[in-house]
């Protein structure tokens, strides 16, 4: 069954990671929404890509890194009314940079199907935001989609505290693709340019499943549904979700 994800949201629409974007993934009817959180000084979680957010793009007056900035420093944070370059037709609007918590609590309906990626700026660091991330699901009772990272250290950490929760290993770089892919894996996250049909048997040998990212045409899409991928990653869920009917 093919399955739509919106990606950070709906950015081609919305600024990335922002309620409103989840809202508009969700109602152009993307099956899941991916977002991107990081571990905030006082152990909590913030939904947003970058590790240092910098003036310009957030109504700051300086840089304000993450990791060192408590969750209501953060929270504080404007941003939306500049858009990205690559995604011409994204509104412009004032919105505020959500708490994990305030993100998910504000779609009942569809809480779990949340596609959650930790963000590991510090490898040595790995196997403590692990433990905080696994911490703060149970606090909350929570149950993503799935949980995924481009760091293995933290997804094998991760794993060992909560095995039942999907996990799936990103990877970007063709170097990469030569390493073992985990038997707990529920799956592998590749960028779109990395697939091809050796890639996709090698998936399904492994009982792996394959999602692509970042897909955000018809073309690549429909390219990608031949060679058997059956889970797409794109800014513009409103662009391809007619393809699940």
């Amino acid at each position: 069954m093919l399955r739509i994800h919106g990606h950070r949201g709906c950015r081609a629409v919305y600024p990335e990671n922002s309620i409103e974007g989840v809202q508009a993934a969700f109602a152009c009817g993307a099956f899941a929404v991916e977002i991107d959180v990081h571990l905030t000084s006082d152990d909590d979680f913030i939904v947003v890509h970058d590790g240092v957010l910098h003036p310009g793009y957030y109504v700051l007056n300086s840089s304000l890194t993450v990791a060192e900035s408590s969750l209501q420093n953060l929270t504080a944070v404007g941003f939306g009314q500049q858009r990205l370059e690559q995604f011409p037709e994204q509104q412009e609007l004032s919105t505020s940079v959500p708490s994990l918590q305030e993100l998910i609590a504000l779609f009942p309906e569809q809480e779990n199907r949340f596609i959650i990626e930790v963000k590991i700026e510090d490898p040595s660091r790995a196997s403590s935001i692990a433990k905080h991330f696994a911490n703060w699901l149970k606090t909350h009772a929570y149950n993503p989609f799935r949980v995924q990272s481009f760091s293995l250290a933290f997804l094998e950490s991760f794993h060992e505290l909560m095995n039942t929760v999907p996990c799936h290993l990103l990877i970007e770089d063709k170097k990469k693709l030569t390493q073992l892919w985990p038997s707990w894996m529920s799956g592998v996250g590749l960028h779109k340019d990395l697939i091809d049909e050796a890639i996709v048997s090698r998936a399904q040998e492994s009982r792996l499943e394959l999602a692509a990212w970042t897909v955000n045409s018809l073309e690549e899409a429909r390219h990608l549904m031949e060679l058997g991928v059956n889970e797409l990653i794109t800014d513009a869920p409103q662009l391809l979700t007619h393809l699940v009917k």
